[in-house]
């Protein structure tokens, strides 16, 4: 599952579908972009271990493709904030006293 939502964000592909599986719901945030991660591909030199290593191979290489685009990630994260926010309250704005205590 994975591999798949790695591959549809290296491709540009939308819509990506990350409740397929519990480690891309976990990885959620640093495939939306919104965090880093740190990813290590372990490889064995053993020729029993062939076909691993190479599909290994191909998944930090489609992973290192992906791209985001981090103001976009970040408008992304600020929206919500924004759709709550009012204005000023003027209520709370009365109560502040700039001179001293009220």
């Amino acid at each position: 599952m994975l591999g798949r939502v790695v591959a549809a964000l290296s491709f540009g592909k939308k819509p990506i579908t990350y409740r397929d599986s519990k480690l891309t719901m976990l990885l959620q945030d640093f495939l939306k972009g919104t965090c880093y991660i740190v990813m290590l591909a372990c490889v064995s030199p053993a020729d029993n271990s062939r076909v691993a290593t190479l599909k290994t191979l191909t998944f930090a290489n489609r992973a290192k493709m992906v791209h985001f685009d981090q103001k976009a990630a970040e408008i992304a994260q600020l929206k919500p904030e924004t759709v709550n926010f009012d204005g000023p309250n003027p209520s709370k704005l009365r109560a502040v006293n700039f001179d001293g205590p009220v």
